[in-house]
């Protein structure tokens, strides 16, 4: 039970795939196509690299939607609060038995499996996204140097 502290927090680590994934800022984007003022980008293929760029953004959002284990909500529901057991009078005794007897109950390794394939999931999500914001990024770049 030495470990406990360290399991609990594995467990609450483990979970983050589900709550966090990357957000693409799209406050520009957005605001670009709803005044119509996208148009004035006046190169055609950088206009389109910009579309397909956020269009790839939904893409990968909707699939990792699809996707989503519920390992996070049932570890939220049965890891009590970082708080409770990093701090030094912590979780003791009884209490902490009784919270590794209900997570061991609750078969949290079906769901991590799950939760692993997520994980690498996502990045496969990302990689493509973040090769395509790094080109984009340098279009952008040549573009404006260009006017």
């Amino acid at each position: 039970m030495r470990d406990s502290p360290a399991f609990l927090n594995a467990i609450a680590v483990g979970s983050q795939y589900g709550w966090d994934q990357p957000n693409v800022r799209r406050t520009t984007f957005d605001e670009l196509v709803s005044s119509g003022t996208l148009g004035l980008i006046d190169d055609p293929r950088v206009r389109r690299r910009i579309v397909e760029y956020y269009h790839l953004d939904d893409e990968s959002r909707a699939r990792m939607e699809a996707r989503r284990t519920q390992y996070p909500q049932i570890a939220y529901r049965l890891v009590p609060r970082a708080s409770e057991w990093t701090a030094q009078e912590g979780l003791e005794g009884t209490r902490l038995h009784l919270t590794i007897d209900e997570i061991r109950q609750a078969d949290l390794s079906e769901h991590i499996v799950a939760e692993i394939n997520f994980g690498g999931f996502i990045q496969s999500m990302i990689a493509p996204l973040d090769s395509l914001a790094r080109d984009l990024l340098g279009e952008l770049r040549s573009y404006r140097e260009a006017r």
